[in-house]
């Protein structure tokens, strides 16, 4: 009799080992999966950060090309005095659009 409650703590022992060596594979296999995707995780990060510099520096260019553009078009504007632009010796006037201004 002693025989026929042993079989039945066998197996449950057996089945115990199983599963815990099935945990213990299952948990170093997470482990190293964590691993390597922080790896891949590490070098997208690094892929992104130099695209955001990349555009950052891009951006600082437009900026700089449109106060550029800005400066210039108001030194232009400011060259010429308001009483030189109404006499038609501005910027804006030329012989054919003076003449073409004025009535007959």
């Amino acid at each position: 009799m002693a025989d026929a409650r042993e079989e039945p703590d066998r197996r449950l022992e057996v089945v115990s080992t199983v599963l815990l060596a099935r945990a213990t594979v299952a948990t170093a296999w997470s482990g190293y999966q964590a691993t390597r995707w922080s790896g891949e995780q590490t070098k997208a990060y690094s892929r992104a950060n130099a695209a955001r510099l990349e555009s950052t520096r891009a951006s600082n260019l437009a900026n700089t090309q449109v106060l550029v553009d800005v400066t210039t078009f108001a030194q232009w504007v400011n060259a010429y005095p308001p009483s030189s632009c109404s006499r038609g010796t501005g910027p804006s006037s030329s012989p054919s659009a003076a003449s073409s201004s004025r009535a007959p």
